[in-house]
C-alpha cells in the first residue's frame, strides 16, 4: 500500500469525503501547507476587509431595492432569493485568498455554493502536526451555531426540531456536503431529511415541509 493510500483510507474513515481519488490521480496532498501565524492573520484581515465591503454593499441594496434592476440586472428568481432575507447575505463564505509580488489579493468572495467546507473540515486533523492550530476546527459547529439562532428567531415554539437539506440532486459533488450537514446537526438533537429543491412544499396550516415532512430550517448546498 502507498502511503497516498493510507491517507486516502483516512479520508474517507471520516463518512464524509468518499472521493480521494480524481480521475485515477490523487486528489490531494498528503503534506500539509503550513502558514505562519502573522501570514494567517493578515490573511484573516483582508478577508474580513472583503466581507466588510460586501456587507456594506448589500446594505446600501436593502436601502434602495432600485438598485437589483438598474445595476444588477437580477433574475425574477434572484431576486426572491435576496428579498427573502436581505440584508443578510450569508452566515458562511469562502475567500479566495493568493499570495501576489503586489501583496495578498482575493479573486473571489464565494457566498453562494460553500464548496471545499467538507474537506477543509475533514482533511484538517488528518494535516494537524504538533505545534499547529487547525483553522476550521470549529469550523462545522460554528455554522451550526448560527443556523440555530437563526431558526430560533424565525421559527415559532413547539416546531419540529426537523432539517432539511436541499441539494441538486444531480450533482454528485455536493454530496460530501450533504454529509457533513446531516452528521453535524444530527449530532446536535435534529433529525434530517434529504430532497432537491422540486421536493419542498408549502401551505399556510403546516409551513414548509419536504417530502411532505414539516421541517424548521432549510440547509442549502447551493443557491438554485
Amino acid at each position: 500500500m502507498t502511503t497516498y493510500e493510507a491517507f486516502a483510507r483516512r479520508i474517507t474513515a471520516s463518512g464524509i469525503v468518499t472521493d480521494p481519488w480524481l480521475a485515477g490521480e490523487p486528489r490531494f496532498r498528503e503534506e500539509p501547507v503550513i502558514v505562519g501565524a502573522g501570514e494567517a492573520r493578515e490573511m484573516y484581515r483582508v478577508a474580513e476587509r472583503v466581507a466588510e465591503v460586501y456587507d456594506e454593499l448589500c446594505s446600501m441594496v436593502a436601502d434602495e431595492p432600485e438598485l437589483c434592476d438598474s445595476f444588477f440586472g437580477l433574475t425574477p428568481y434572484q431576486k426572491a432569493m435576496w428579498l427573502a432575507s436581505q440584508p443578510l447575505w450569508h452566515a458562511i463564505a469562502r475567500a479566495d485568498v493568493f499570495v501576489t509580488d503586489e501583496g495578498l489579493q482575493i479573486a473571489e468572495l464565494n457566498c453562494d455554493t460553500p464548496t471545499g467546507e467538507a474537506e477543509a473540515i475533514v482533511l484538517g486533523p488528518l494535516a494537524a502536526r504538533a505545534g499547529t492550530i487547525d483553522p476550521n476546527r470549529d469550523l462545522a459547529t460554528r455554522f451550526a451555531e448560527i443556523a440555530e439562532v437563526l431558526a430560533a428567531a424565525t421559527v415559532s415554539k413547539g416546531a419540529p426540531k426537523r432539517a432539511g437539506i436541499v441539494y441538486p440532486t444531480e450533482l454528485p459533488e455536493d454530496l460530501s456536503l450533504v454529509r457533513l450537514y446531516k452528521k453535524t446537526f444530527e449530532a446536535r438533537g435534529w433529525s434530517i431529511v434529504l430532497g432537491s429543491p422540486y421536493n419542498l412544499t408549502h401551505d399556510a396550516a403546516r409551513g414548509l415541509s419536504l417530502f411532505d415532512e414539516p421541517i424548521s430550517l432549510v440547509l442549502r448546498s447551493r443557491r438554485f
